[in-house]
């Protein structure tokens, strides 16, 4: 089974967890992305919300959560997430590869449009941290 290798920001406002859907895709997916060749998960993770949210992170607040592994929405691959929390430079916004942002709560898992590793893992760790109620 193949499996996706991703990293991921944890942008949180007004108790509210941003995830994003990209065009083509009816899923709502953490903001971040895969690394390219030779490129770390923090660079990547750099890069990915540039070109996805149109915003840059704040080195001096990242910091790894933790991470997480489950199947993707269609269960034909594995995704593994390495989750960043951390402050976010500038308004998020939807970018060419990007058509919807959406901020969810912990009730929201019951979205059947929120990925499987959202609503059975991260976001049940995000409430049990406090960072989410």
């Amino acid at each position: 089974m193949r499996l996706i290798k991703k990293s991921a920001l944890a942008v949180i406002r007004d108790n509210k967890l941003l995830v994003v859907r990209k065009k083509g895709s009816r899923d709502f997916l953490m903001p971040g992305g895969k690394p390219e060749r030779d490129e770390s998960v923090v660079e990547a993770l750099r890069r990915e919300l540039l070109e996805e949210i149109g915003c840059s992170v704040d080195d001096n607040s990242l910091s790894l959560l933790g991470h997480f592994e489950d199947f993707t929405s269609d269960g034909k691959s594995r995704v593994a997430i390495d989750l960043f929390a951390g402050e976010i430079v500038g308004e998020p916004k939807a970018s060419t590869e990007i058509e919807e942002l959406l901020w969810i709560s912990a009730a929201d898992a019951i979205n059947p449009f929120i990925t499987p590793i959202i609503k059975k893992q991260i976001l049940p760790f995000l409430v049990g941290k406090g960072m989410l109620r």
